[in-house]
């Protein structure tokens, strides 16, 4: 990456992006993105809280997509994961939008998110106590 050397690792891949599940298939729900500002859409995308429950308790993730600067030759969606633990992607993608839509050549939709349980995203309590 150019300027974003530190920046975390990047996923590309084509066309629609659903949730990866084990052997449990959940329905993958539309993205209802909205503008957010400064040329970006956010939006909040239902998930299972436990991924081997697929029909349990639901939380939001919140997520943030950059368009393709070049949408003539846009080739899909790179999906930008900041790293963590903790690391907000709505705001990292709000601060180095410019940084990875260069990197990809103004072709791919730039799309991130805050992790189940971190910053903007539905707080999440995984565990019953503290103990181990």
């Amino acid at each position: 990456m150019a300027d974003g050397a530190a920046l975390a690792a990047v996923v590309v891949v084509s066309g629609a992006v659903g949730p990866w599940i084990g052997s449990a298939q959940a329905a993958s729900p539309r993205i209802a993105w909205r503008a957010c500002g400064d040329g970006l859409e956010c939006a909040r995308v239902p998930v299972p809280l436990d991924w081997s429950r697929p029909n349990g308790k639901q939380i939001s993730l919140a997520v943030i997509r950059r368009p393709a600067s070049d949408p003539g030759r846009r080739i899909g969606s790179m999906f930008f994961n900041p790293g963590g633990p903790g690391v907000s992607g709505v705001n990292t993608l709000r601060a180095q939008g410019e940084v990875l839509d260069a990197d990809g050549g103004g072709r791919f939709d730039v799309v991130s998110w805050d992790p189940r349980g971190t910053n903007a995203s539905t707080a999440a309590r995984c565990f019953a106590s503290t103990a181990a």
